[in-house]
């Protein structure tokens, strides 16, 4: 297997919870962009990534990018961590 592919079926489920966050509404006023909700999304998508690429370890032979994708995952699940936040 390729690993373009693995990231596109990252992307592609990141988007769509992305996208499913917001049936959590009540009305069509409150779909608006919110950051919350991206950070989320970005979680979910990072974790998601740690939990397939366990998986299916032994598919992908490179093991150095395996590695790099679980590294990268949770720096990523972590980024929202990470940003800056307004003083109090």
């Amino acid at each position: 297997m390729k690993y373009g592919y693995f990231a596109v079926m990252i992307a592609t489920s990141t988007v769509v919870m992305f996208g499913l966050i917001y049936l959590n509404g009540y009305g069509l006023d409150h779909v608006f962009f919110s950051q919350a909700r991206m950070w989320m999304a970005l979680v979910m998508g990072a974790t998601t990534a740690v939990i397939m690429i366990g998986y299916i370890w032994l598919r992908y032979a490179n093991r150095q990018a395996n590695v790099g994708i679980v590294i990268g995952s949770t720096v990523a699940a972590r980024a929202p961590d990470l940003r800056p936040r307004p003083a109090k």
